[in-house]
C-alpha cells in the first residue's frame, strides 16, 4: 500500500531547483527516522520496522531523482557516518540492541547517496 502512496507524493512532480538535494533526502530520511523512534515508543517491534522500512523506501524513491549534493559527496559521507554513530552508538550491548537497526537504515542511506554521486563535481 505504501509503495503507491509515494507514487504520488508531490515531491515526485518537483522540477529543476526545485527538486532537493541528495543531502536534503537524507536529512529527510534522518527526521523520518526521529519521528519513528518517537511515534512507536512502546509498541510492539513490528511496528517501528514497519516504519522504518516505510522511511527507507521513500528515500530510495526520492534519492534516485534528487540533485547533486553541495560539496564534496565523500565528505558528507564522511560527516554522516559520524553523526549517525554519535546518535546511535553501538558501543555497548543495550546499545546495539536499541540502535542497530536504526544505524544500519542511516548508514545504508548516507551510502546511498554517496553511491549516486562517487565524486565532487569538477
Amino acid at each position: 500500500m505504501f509503495t503507491r502512496q509515494i507514487g504520488m507524493c508531490a515531491e515526485l512532480k518537483l522540477t529543476g531547483a526545485q527538486i532537493p538535494t541528495a543531502e536534503e533526502v537524507y536529512d529527510d530520511a534522518r527526521r523520518a527516522v526521529g519521528n519513528v523512534e518517537g511515534a512507536f515508543a512502546g509498541e510492539a517491534q513490528e511496528y517501528d520496522k514497519a516504519g522504518y522500512e516505510a522511511a527507507k523506501q521513500a528515500f530510495m524513491v526520492m534519492v534516485n531523482r534528487a540533485r547533486r549534493p553541495r560539496g564534496d559527496p565523500q565528505d558528507l559521507y564522511l560527516k554522516q557516518l559520524v553523526e549517525i554513530d554519535r546518535y546511535y552508538p553501538l558501543r555497548t550491548e543495550e546499545q546495539r540492541k536499541a540502535n542497530s537497526y536504526r544505524n544500519q537504515l542511516l548508514k545504508t542511506c548516507a551510502k546511498a547517496v554517496l553511491d549516486r554521486y562517487p565524486k565532487a563535481p569538477e
